[in-house]
């Protein structure tokens, strides 16, 4: 069985955080396991219940029946995710 590609290999270097998400498990297991698989189009890391992403992510190409991603608007939500997670504004 392949493990699925999550996310950019760290080697790749750091980007620049656009995009925030919430994410969710769903309760179902595939047989590979939960969490977010396939080959996303941007560059991404989740962080606890929140996935950061490079601007253009298409939550689309990683989300799966095993979890959902919702995309984080709130400006007092993101400032608090950033707070938590020492993200630089």
């Amino acid at each position: 069985m392949a493990t699925p590609k999550t996310h950019v290999h760290p080697g790749e270097g750091p980007f620049t955080i656009a995009e925030y998400y919430t994410y969710a498990e769903t309760g179902k297991a595939e047989d590979w396991g939960v969490g977010l698989s396939g080959t996303a189009n941007k560059r991404w890391t989740r962080l606890g219940n929140v996935v950061v992403t490079e601007a253009g992510f298409d939550p689309a190409l990683v989300a799966n029946t095993t979890v959902t991603l919702t995309k984080i608007t709130d400006a007092d939500e993101i400032a608090a995710i950033k707070t938590k997670w020492i993200i630089p504004s």
